[in-house]
């Protein structure tokens, strides 16, 4: 049918296909390359999962595509949207990242009234879950992704291990590992696994698990404690995620200490994170880990993100800079940390 349009039309401008939820229709890939030897189609996929996780699906449009992840909206995103004509002051940013951490920013919810944005957060995880999930080779059934699923959000930025998970679940034969990919996969959760010289320890080592995005988890997961510092730490890491360029990877850090972010660029670290909530009293752990870190890697300064604090400290002849989180999340840097 479209080569008949095609042939039919005089149309002499590309034509752009748009297909959405592309990783339902079998085979795709193969179509698509298909499609791609003509001159006059673009065409742009999109689908809430990553439709190219599988290896020989993706090397059949090797050359011929570019990949882009969607994410939540940023802060600054945010602000721009709920106020595009007010200025921006430092009360209505921070006013906007008290929402931001119970609310998410989910583009379709985020002008939603409360009971109308749990309930869209709520079926949006129900359909990946059933939907997209199981449709990954080898994965569990439904009600066993599901379980992995909101275990995996309601720990949001605490860590984890294969074994832990396996053991939480009652599974056996290492079924966690797979299961994690897969929902990590349909962009849920995203992983930082601990820094180690050795790949094959990277692989074997403790993680953490965030959500992609904090009104999801908090519309679905089971809450007993006020745990703004973890959402905190999770919206610093999804921003992270956004701003890291081509051959910088994420990764944490445990010494004696832990260091919450190191990003690594090629092979070398080059800079490395904490996040607190602390208000006043700053919690000596957090400078410790940071410090720690620094000093294991020879980096001369580092950030310590807090919800309202803004100095500079030099502790053991480093420099650690302590921003609001607010003032941070803001920049736009190429970069990725000031």
């Amino acid at each position: 049918m479209l080569r008949s349009h095609l042939a039919a039309s005089s149309i002499d401008r590309p034509v752009y296909l748009l297909i959405d939820e592309i990783q339902t229709i079998p085979d795709w890939p193969r179509w698509v390359r298909e499609v791609a030897e003509y001159d006059a189609i673009r065409t742009i996929a999109t689908g809430s999962t990553n439709p190219l996780a599988d290896p020989k699906e993706a090397t059949l449009l090797t050359g011929r595509m570019t990949e882009r992840t969607l994410w939540p909206m940023s802060l600054s995103e945010r602000v721009r949207h709920r106020h595009p004509k007010a200025q921006t002051t430092s009360a209505l940013v921070q006013e906007e990242l008290t929402c931001m951490l119970e609310d998410g920013s989910m583009p379709v919810t985020i002008d939603m009234l409360e009971s109308d944005r749990l309930a869209t957060l709520d079926e949006m995880f129900r359909l990946i879950v059933r939907n997209d999930v199981p449709a990954r080779p080898g994965t569990l059934a439904s009600e066993d992704v599901t379980r992995l699923a909101l275990e995996l959000l309601t720990q949001t930025a605490n860590l984890q291990s294969y074994k832990r998970l396996n053991d939480t679940l009652g599974w056996k034969n290492g079924r966690a590992k797979n299961a994690c990919a897969a929902v990590e996969s349909v962009h849920l959760v995203h992983r930082v696994v601990t820094f180690d010289a050795k790949s094959s320890a990277i692989e074997r080592g403790d993680f953490k698990v965030y959500a992609t995005d904090v009104g999801v988890r908090n519309a679905v997961a089971h809450r007993v404690a006020p745990d703004r510092g973890r959402l905190l730490e999770t919206v610093v890491a999804g921003e992270l995620r956004r701003r890291l360029g081509p051959g910088h990877r994420l990764f944490r850090w445990q010494g004696a200490r832990e260091c919450d972010f190191l990003v690594v660029r090629g092979d070398t670290p080059i800079s490395a994170l904490q996040v607190t909530m602390e208000v006043s009293a700053l919690a000596e752990r957090e400078l410790d880990g940071l410090v720690e870190c620094l000093e294991h890697f020879d980096l001369v300064s580092g950030v310590l993100v807090t919800w309202n604090l803004d100095e500079i400290r030099t502790i053991r002849g480093r420099t650690v800079r302590l921003v609001p989180a607010r003032d941070w999340l803001m920049r736009q840097m190429a970069d990725p940390l000031p």
